[in-house]
Parts: C-alpha cells; structure tokens; sequence
C-alpha cells in the first residue's frame, strides 16, 4: 500500500485515510459516494436530470451564481481558489436549474491553498467549511475522493458538469470528456509546457466538448467500477470548445495531502505540525 506523509501524519492509498481522520471528518468515505440517484443521463452537452450529478453545487455571491462546487463530505465543498475572493457565500445542491433554489448551505470558513499561484494556476484549489451539516438525499451526495495513485489513463472518457453562466442558460448542464495526456496537453499544438503536474487535461482535442460548457469549480469526475471520482476541479482553459485548447483542471489527487490536512485542521480548530 503506498503512503504519503504529510504535516505530521501518515495518509495511505485510498479515500478512507485513516482512523482517526474518520472521527474528525464526519463521513469522508461515505458508503454512497460518487453514486447517482438517477440512471438516466443525456450525455453530450445537454441538460443534466435530476440526481444525475448530485455532488454538483453553486457557489453564490449576492444573489448570483458565481462558479460551481463539488460536495466531499456533510461539511465540507472543493471549488477552485480563482473564483473565491469575497466573503458571504451561499452554496445550493441538489437542483438542476437555478431557476428553483432550495435554502442554501452558509459557509463558515474559505481556505485557500498556500501555494496557490495567481499566474500559472497551479494549486487552484480552495475548501469552503459549511456552517452546519448537509443531510444527504436522492438529490444531494458526495462524490468519492480519489487514491493517491489513482490514475485514469489517456482517453479515459469522464464527465463534467456545470451551470455555466447567466448568458448561457440556467440549467445544469452535463458533457463527457476524454483524459488527455500531459504531454500531449504540453505540446507545442496545445498548451506549450502550461500544464503543472498539478493539473490534468480533458476534452476533445478536435474541439466540440469542453468544461466551458460547465463552470470554474465544478467537478471533473470518471468511473472507477460503480462509483464516480473527483479527478479534477474546472480551472482554466483557452477559450470553449476550441481545436487543441481542452479544459485544464487541478488534479485533486495531487492536492489530497492539502485536502486532508486542511479538513483536519479545520475541524480541530488547530495549526498541525510536525512532531
């Protein structure tokens, strides 16, 4: 089983992490994660149904969709750090038009990764604490986090999801994408050396298919047997849908060390060090 240190403690390959990180984080390995309410999907840039995606949420600021979210746990919602700057946040889930809002969840706490940088992108993650528990449903589930090393191959085909903007629609919106590889997303054609080992590549390189269809923070996800995994959170790209120009997005394995320490941290109420 390969592990990884970080901050003091030993996390190993999987999402369930270990036992104490299951006393302090309420349900970060649910039996339910990742799983759809909803077996009917209309795939291709197209309206999402109900319980489709049901880890998918808005992230809103004044009264207006602002980006998307990804819910992990009762608690806690991943969302990229680009989008984050303001304070007074609500967070909507288990709906599929902003048209028709359920109350929101109001967030306690933004946490920024550190080492977030502006310019490239790199490490454009951000965890928001909710102010009281979510209660999981049909229509409101996490998705699963991934393994350290779990890794979907190049051509992969995965889904994301997204509200998209006010001009575009209020509908969520629900498109698949296929993994592209980092060196052929680094290539002279594509993003010319841009992409991080921090960052993962989808889309279609012919063009057509792209997050544009969804929304900064929301969820990248693909199928590991009969669950879905956050593999991405939606961070940039060159314009919609382009030739060459696929969606980039954080490579949450790459960020679980930060994740869990983070969600530690926060539910603790203390700075973590190494002793």
């Amino acid at each position: 089983m390969a592990c990884i240190d970080v901050a003091g403690f030993r996390y190993c390959d999987n999402s369930f992490v270990l036992f104490w990180f299951f006393c302090m984080v309420p349900c970060l390995s649910c039996p339910d994660c990742g799983k759809q309410q909803s077996t009917s999907r209309i795939i291709g840039g197209t309206i999402a149904k109900i319980g489709s995606w049901p880890w998918q949420l808005s992230l809103q600021f004044r009264g207006s969709h602002v980006c998307g979210g990804v819910l992990i746990s009762p608690d806690f919602v991943l969302s990229a750090a680009h989008s984050l700057s303001p304070t007074n946040w609500k967070v909507y889930g288990g709906m599929v038009s902003l048209n028709s809002l359920p109350e929101p969840y109001l967030v306690e706490k933004i946490i920024l990764d550190e080492n977030y940088n502006k310019t490239t992108n790199d490490q454009d993650v951000a965890l928001l604490k909710l102010k009281s528990p979510v209660t999981f449903n049909d229509k409101v589930q996490p998705a699963c986090l991934p393994a350290f090393d779990q890794n979907f191959a190049h051509g992969t085909q995965c889904w994301t999801s997204g509200f998209g903007t006010t001009q575009a629609g209020s509908d969520l919106m629900e498109v698949t994408v296929d993994i592209i590889d980092t060196r052929v997303c680094n290539s002279r054609d594509v993003y010319e050396g841009l992409v991080t080992d921090n960052m993962i590549c989808a889309g279609k390189l012919e063009g057509g298919k792209d997050s544009c269809q969804g929304d900064s923070g929301g969820p990248l996800v693909c199928q590991g047997k009969s669950r879905f995994y956050l593999v991405g959170i939606t961070s940039w790209g060159a314009g919609c849908g382009g030739k060459n120009k696929p969606g980039v997005y954080t490579k949450v394995s790459r960020v679980l060390p930060w994740i869990y320490t983070s969600m530690h941290v926060s539910v603790k109420g203390e700075r973590i060090t190494k002793g």
